[in-house]
């Protein structure tokens, strides 16, 4: 070998063509929706504890995080880079300013994450508690932890359940 990749040594096919366009769709929708974190907020690999459920070493190693920080939002997020296997996640935040209330959504999609009975706040104590994510095989998830303004809105039908439940 002359140290070329011989998977573009032929011209790319149909089916090729398609699953680079759905890759470019994939990622300017992200770029678009999360830009102002990705390009301007500042880095964290520590800012956030992700629990994979199952209790297996192996699929928590594929369970990757980071956080974003602009002004006093944060971005989070988790990824599961196995391919075959989906995982069920717990993402914790330690490390929020004391007395604060938030509101939890993924910017890409607009859905809320809300609490148990469908309420829309979360306290640093709840968010410590921890939310729960389904994360598919080869999957991501964004949580945007936004600071609740005095009288916010949400409707339980834009959002989805993630707080943890104890029986």
């Amino acid at each position: 070998s002359d140290g070329t990749w011989t998977w573009f040594d032929s011209p790319l096919r149909a089916a090729e063509y398609r699953v680079l366009r759905s890759a470019n769709r994939r990622i300017a929708k992200v770029e678009s929706k999360a830009r102002d974190y990705l390009l301007r907020g500042k880095l964290d690999f520590t800012f956030a504890c992700v629990v994979e459920h199952s209790g297996n070493p192996r699929l928590g190693e594929n369970v990757l995080q980071r956080t974003y920080h602009l002004k006093d939002n944060h971005l989070v997020h988790v990824s599961n880079v196995n391919i075959d296997k989906p995982v069920t996640v717990t993402v914790r935040c330690p490390r929020l300013p004391d007395g604060t209330t938030w509101t939890v959504r993924d910017p890409i999609s607009g859905i809320h994450y809300l609490r148990a009975g469908k309420k829309p706040l979360w306290s640093n104590e709840q968010l410590l508690g921890g939310l729960s994510l389904d994360l598919g095989g080869r999957s991501d998830s964004w949580l945007l932890l936004e600071v609740a303004t005095a009288g916010a809105r949400i409707a339980p039908a834009t959002g989805v359940v993630a707080e943890l439940t104890r029986h």
